[in-house]
């Protein structure tokens, strides 16, 4: 905190008690245990001066150890309270701080720059004018910075010319004196506080603390907040303290088949079957599932497991929902589509929430299948069948009834049902039991649809409960989000976060379409993959990293001629060896960047 002025409001009031009022028990047990060891006259004087200023011990409520004559108010100005931890910074650090600052104090860069800002020079007028504080009309036609200095009177110090606030340091117990930096410099204090090397981009409240080692201004907490914002390589690299977070948007459907999502899980350890991954195909309405192995993710093995198995059996789907998969994406896929008359959707990239039923269902048939398997990981293709078999005849939560009900119409014959025989019934002839069948089934799908909007509702509800963000407009700047893992580097130290885009347009409460700038191609993105873009200073220039040498390489005995070539250089450097360049590594060739077509338009804005 600043150095602020304690003025007493209040002072003690002597009691003048007489010898008929009784003290009061708590001061009176305080004189005993006071007493216990002085003679009478020293027990004599301890008694008057409890008398005298009993106020101190007592409050009006009786309590010991508390007061309310006693009161104190520190005067800080303007300045409102500062609730940061005090901050040492290492000793490298600051003596690189006392370093630049003594510089810039020695060449006359500070002085010449506080007389150049029109406000420090009013108050620098002001201070060599008036020795005692001149009163507000002096001030009250000039700006808030200017009346925010004069409430800070007390705490400003000419030295050489040169205004400094005097500030109070709680972990040292010490004034020290803080330049006040005029605007000219408060850009290169920032550079070397946040941007350059010993700064190390850290975050606000450490560059503040950095900062108040040495310099303070008005508005010294938001200025730094704006600067560390707008930084690029910040942005770039670190996430926001709390990330964007789009409302639900329920995926609504009536009938089984009505929407189908496909997904594929795996790699798995390749079984005796040649077996690695796991198609995953679910239906919306009954939660039904099938789950296929499959020895790779071509789309011809896809589309042909698809067509052969799942389409053969249920039949045609209305809307097919995938990710962006290769294989979902191919061509031949596209074309198996529109032969059966299927509309094909897919997620938003980077955000597998849109087909989170099937993403959900990947991960219950690994903890089945997991449980069953032997210690070689071999024949998980062998319990899968097992492991469908119990997912269906479980009781969905969204729907209140299982995937065997809501598709055959009745609940298959498990080991459990075998333990006691149903009670005997005459058997129904096949008009009856197909009837009775189709109005079961009716019933069930009534009951399930007001159970799942219910089930949706309540699930919204919950979700919506963390939203956060506000939506972007047209022509907003934002980052995205893009956790591409690059050949060769560590993923721990990428950069994830691309930009600046723009926002051509808003598509939906949760997708949006983006350009880059400069670019030509616009991409739909999710709403949770944004944050906005905040643009920089335009004279801002990030800070070049210092070029190290490697250590060079001993030289033998053969290759002294090469030594002299080298250290006698034509600039005439002796030491022109170490001033070179490091050689780069010779560049590795990476993947071919595909581009999506730009026919697919289809997307699902959930």
């Amino acid at each position: 905190m600043g150095v602020g002025l304690v003025h007493t409001v209040q002072i003690c009031q002597q009691l003048n008690r007489s010898s008929d009022t009784p003290r009061d028990p708590l001061l009176q047990s305080l004189l005993e245990e006071a007493c216990v060891d002085l003679d009478d006259e020293q027990k004599q004087k301890v008694e008057k001066l409890l008398d005298k200023y009993s106020d101190i011990f007592l409050d009006k409520g009786g309590k010991l150890g508390r007061t309310d004559i006693l009161q104190h108010v520190i005067d800080t100005g303007d300045s409102p309270p500062i609730k940061l931890r005090p901050y040492r910074l290492p000793i490298h650090k600051r003596d690189e701080i006392d370093r630049q600052v003594q510089d810039m104090l020695k060449q006359g860069e500070v002085l010449e720059a506080q007389r150049a800002d029109s406000e420090l020079e009013f108050v620098i007028a002001m201070l060599k004018s008036h020795v005692e504080k001149p009163p507000f009309s002096h001030v009250s036609g000039q700006s808030s910075v200017i009346k925010a200095y004069w409430n800070m009177w007390e705490q400003l110090e000419l030295v050489d010319d040169v205004l400094y606030r005097k500030w109070f340091r709680l972990e040292t117990d010490e004034i020290s004196r803080l330049v006040m930096a005029p605007k000219k410099l408060r850009q290169k204090i920032l550079t070397l506080a946040h941007d350059d090397v010993s700064g190390g981009h850290l975050g606000i409240t450490k560059t503040v603390q950095k900062v108040r080692q040495r310099f303070y201004w008005v508005n010294l907490q938001s200025d730094v907040t704006d600067w560390i914002k707008s930084c690029p390589i910040c942005c770039a690299r670190k996430n926001p303290p709390r990330k964007n977070r789009a409302e639900m948007e329920n995926i609504r459907v009536g009938e089984p088949l009505e929407r189908v999502a496909m997904d594929i899980t795996g790699p798995f350890p390749i079984t005796k079957f040649k077996n690695r991954y796991v198609l995953v195909l679910m239906d919306y309405f009954t939660k039904w599932v099938e789950a296929y192995p499959i020895p790779d993710m071509g789309s011809c093995t896809v589309a042909r497991y698809f067509c052969k198995e799942f389409i053969s059996r249920f039949g045609v789907p209305r809307i097919f929902l995938s990710d962006q998969g290769p294989c979902f994406e191919a061509r031949l896929f596209q074309q198996l589509c529109d032969l059966f008359g299927i509309h094909k959707t897919r997620t938003s990239s980077y955000h597998p929430m849109t087909d989170g039923l099937v993403e959900k269902m990947n991960h219950t048939l690994k903890n089945v299948i997991a449980s069953y398997i032997d210690e070689g990981q071999t024949d998980w293709d062998e319990w899968l069948p097992f492991a469908l078999m119990a997912i269906r005849s479980s009781v969905q939560e969204t729907t209140g009834m299982t995937p065997n009900k809501l598709m055959f119409g009745r609940e298959i014959n498990i080991p459990l049902t075998l333990l006691h025989e149903p009670l005997p019934s005459s058997p129904p002839s096949h008009i009856e039991y197909i009837g009775k069948l189709q109005d079961n089934i009716n019933k069930a799908y009534d009951i399930v649809r007001g159970h799942m909007k219910t089930q949706q509702k309540r699930q919204k509800v919950n979700y919506d409960l963390k939203q956060s963000g506000k939506p972007y407009k047209e022509n907003d700047l934002v980052w995205l989000f893009t956790p591409r893992k690059k050949k060769g580097l560590s993923p721990k130290l990428q950069k994830f976060w691309v930009g600046p885009y723009r926002i051509v347009k808003k598509l939906s409460d949760a997708n949006y379409m983006i350009q880059l700038e400069g670019s030509l191609a616009k991409r739909i993105v999710h709403y949770n993959r944004l944050k906005i873009y905040v643009t920089p200073h335009p004279d801002r220039t990030l800070v070049k990293k210092p070029i190290i040498s490697p250590p060079q390489r001993p030289l033998s005995s053969g290759e002294g001629s090469e030594t002299e070539d080298m250290s006698n250089d034509e600039s005439g450097n002796e030491e022109g060896v170490f001033d070179q360049q490091p050689q780069t590594p010779p560049s590795i060739p990476g993947r071919r960047r595909r581009l999506p077509p730009r026919r697919f338009r289809d997307y699902v804005f959930y």
